[in-house]
């Protein structure tokens, strides 16, 4: 088996371990969801021993969080680790403070060119058919777009 779990995945997965310690406290649901990942993930040797090292032992999560480098990987770190917070039925205060702080540094990393260049502009003839037929129905092109999707 070869391993398909790059280093920004790889930091990805750490941070997540890393924010199962922010409350000095990791709960069975939260030790699942990381046995979960180490079982479900293709890391080699050398990846799984440090996350089950990670798992026992706290880390640093913004440290961690500053290698993920691909930025699908960051959005993916959001969506697990919102994940993860939430499967003891506890979103912790200190959690959330890890966060935002979290957030704001992805944020503020965007390469906003290289996403704007990535998304197709241009419009096909029928989402200009439709655009013009807002247009005809409404003065209000804002309100519009809202009776088209809530008559």
């Amino acid at each position: 088996m070869t391993n398909n779990v790059s280093e920004s995945r790889f930091y990805m997965w750490r941070a997540i371990f890393a924010l199962a310690h922010a409350d000095h406290i990791v709960t069975d649901e939260e030790y699942r969801f990381m046995q979960k990942a180490l079982d479900t993930e293709n890391f080699s040797a050398a990846q799984r021993a440090v996350l089950e090292l990670d798992r026992e032992q706290p880390q640093e999560v913004m440290p961690l969080f500053m290698k993920i480098e691909d930025q699908e990987d960051r959005s993916r770190f959001f969506y697990f680790a919102r994940m993860m917070c939430w499967s003891d039925g506890n979103f912790d205060e200190q959690e959330q403070k890890i966060m935002l702080a979290l957030e704001t540094v992805h944020v503020r990393n965007i390469d906003f060119d290289k996403a704007l260049a990535s998304v197709d502009m241009e419009l096909d003839e029928e989402q200009k058919e439709m655009i013009a037929e807002d247009m005809e129905r409404d003065s209000n092109p804002f309100m519009s777009f809202f009776r088209r999707f809530w008559p």
